[in-house]
């Protein structure tokens, strides 16, 4: 008799751990999820990372973010694809500042602003598929943005769409 109430005692303690742990994981989860989701920060990603592209000469563009507060880009996550390809210089980016991200590790990444300059050779239609990404200091992270830049620079003529 002893041993089936001890067994029954055991048996109800385990149920009363298993269901408080669940509802506690529940709590922090829901925590973290409410506090993520509540912040008025988190911009979409237009308003994050502004960008504005001017074409400064026929075969000179200039590629400029305003970086929204507790926004940064990463510098290694920017790719630049010319098509029909195109013979290029990209302007050296600044110096970044160092920071340890908790998904890529010690990065570069920008803040504020950025500003980069691209020389053409040519001065064919040309577009411009752009990649950059970045993320929000309260953790959120935007996926990659891809845009893609029409332009013809003899006739000073842009248009970007979202790809």
């Amino acid at each position: 008799m002893t041993s089936k109430i001890h067994q029954i005692s055991l048996k109800l303690s385990l149920i009363i751990i298993l269901a408080s742990t669940n509802l506690l994981c529940q709590d922090i989860t829901n925590t973290k999820l409410n506090t993520l989701l509540s912040k008025k920060d988190i911009l979409n990603v237009d308003e994050a990372f502004e960008l504005k592209v001017m074409l400064l000469k026929e075969n000179r563009i200039q590629l400029s973010w305003n970086i929204s507060e507790n926004c940064y880009l990463y510098k290694d996550n920017f790719s630049f694809e010319f098509y029909p390809a195109e013979e290029i210089t990209i302007s050296p980016f600044r110096k970044g500042k160092k920071k340890l991200d908790e998904y890529f590790g010690e990065v570069e990444v920008f803040y504020s602003n950025l500003v980069i300059f691209i020389d053409l050779k040519n001065k064919n239609p040309t577009k411009l598929k752009l990649t950059y990404q970045g993320c929000n200091e309260t953790g959120y992270c935007y996926p990659p943005v891809k845009k893609l830049l029409k332009f013809y620079t003899g006739e000073k003529e842009l248009i970007i769409e979202a790809i």
